[in-house]
Formats: structure tokens, sequence, C-alpha cells
């Protein structure tokens, strides 16, 4: 799990990234620990916005950022070849997802 620079010329977002080896998929790992990472960024570091890119093809990476509350905002080239979708997810909403997540 890392906080990185988005890659590219007209990036300056900060962007989430992870990856799990197939025997753990599926255990709730990456939404943890993701969790407690956009924790970080929006309570200590008082970020505004995330970043997160994700293949479409990959379910359960998109899942992950939509449980956490990152909304789509468009397609990008990762590595200028592959066509990956651009999450965002702003301080703002994620204080809304997390407050709702816990009842009120």
């Amino acid at each position: 799990m890392e906080l990185a620079k988005l890659s590219g010329r007209d990036r300056d977002d900060l962007q989430i990234g992870y990856e799990y080896a197939p025997s753990h998929w599926g255990r709730g790992y990456a939404t943890e620990a993701a969790g407690r990472v956009l924790e970080y960024a929006f309570e200590v570091v008082k970020l505004d916005r995330l970043a997160a890119i994700a293949r479409p093809a990959n379910v359960a990476s998109v899942r992950v950022l939509e449980k956490l509350g990152f909304r789509s905002v468009g397609c990008r080239q990762d590595d200028g070849l592959v066509w990956c979708t651009e999450y965002r997810l702003t301080s703002e909403d994620w204080r809304l997802n997390r407050a709702g997540s816990r009842g009120g």
C-alpha cells in the first residue's frame, strides 16, 4: 500500500496504490489497508483529494475503490500502454462516506 505521485506531466495528485498476491485476494485486506491509508492522508496529512487508477477488467480492485467512495473521472493510459479508469476521492466525500458507514 502506498501513496505516490500520479504519473504524467499534467497530473499533480497523489494516488493510492496496492497490489496483493493472488493467495490473499478476497479477504478484505485491500479495503482495510486502503481505509487506513485514506484516514492518514485526509486526517494527518490533510490532503484535499486522492487519485487512483484501475484496469476495468480488474473488477475486485474497482470494487475496493468504489467501497471506499472513489468516483470514476475518466480514462487514461497507464505507462502509455494499457487503458485504465481514473478515480478521485475528495476529503469531503471521504468524510461523508465514513460518517454514513458508521450510521451517522
